[in-house]
């Protein structure tokens, strides 16, 4: 287990970054290089600079050596949990059925083909799950497109009891960003050139 920080977080706070070499639309699109760096490496390094974040684990069916393995735990995922039909809930219901840690744990979900993400919106989601009080209970955070709304799957903090709970979820929050998640090579490419630019 790598421990980013020497710091105790009450409740323990994870980051958990899924990142299968599997991809019909788009093969290896986790791995591909954006300015010299593979993709995942930017959600990891994104994590890592988080002020609450002080556990990484990268979830995958293959171990593959990236230019950040050094900052994250590899935690291996059966073949079956990269392929079809399989949903994140899938995967995170067998990483903790394997790995021991308490409800109140809280999770952060980076998504490894969103390599726009900022560790600053990781931070504002998980300080929005952290500070309760018993007039605004949030246990779980999501980012959203700023002009949809709809979610977009990069952020996702959340405690783990939610994981458990089934029906409508209840005491959500949502903090809205601009990035582009990479499904396709178009989405690549564009994102690709949009971030190159920048640097």
């Amino acid at each position: 287990m790598i421990l980013k920080k020497e710091i105790a977080m009450t409740p323990k706070i994870i980051a958990i970054i899924l990142a299968k070499t599997i991809s019909s639309r788009l093969p290896g699109k986790n791995y591909l290089k954006i300015a010299g760096k593979e993709m995942l490496c930017y959600a990891v390094e994104a994590a890592e600079k988080s002020k609450y974040i002080n556990e990484i684990y990268l979830s995958s069916e293959e171990e593959i050596c990236t230019e950040c393995s050094d900052k994250y735990s590899f935690v291996k995922r059966p073949k079956a949990l990269s392929e079809g039909e399989t949903t994140k809930s899938d995967v995170l219901f067998e990483f903790f059925d394997n790995n021991e840690f308490d409800d109140e744990t809280i999770v952060c979900l980076v998504q490894s083909n969103s390599p726009q993400v900022k560790y600053s919106d990781i931070d504002i989601a998980i300080k929005k799950v952290l500070e309760n009080d018993v007039n605004e209970k949030i246990w779980e955070c999501q980012s959203v497109d700023n002009d949809t709304l709809k979610t977009n799957g990069a952020i996702r903090v959340f405690r783990k009891k939610c994981l458990y709970n089934h029906g409508l979820a209840m005491y959500l929050s949502m903090i809205c960003t601009d990035y582009i998640d990479i499904h396709t090579e178009d989405d690549y490419l564009m994102v690709k050139e949009i971030m190159e630019k920048s640097f």
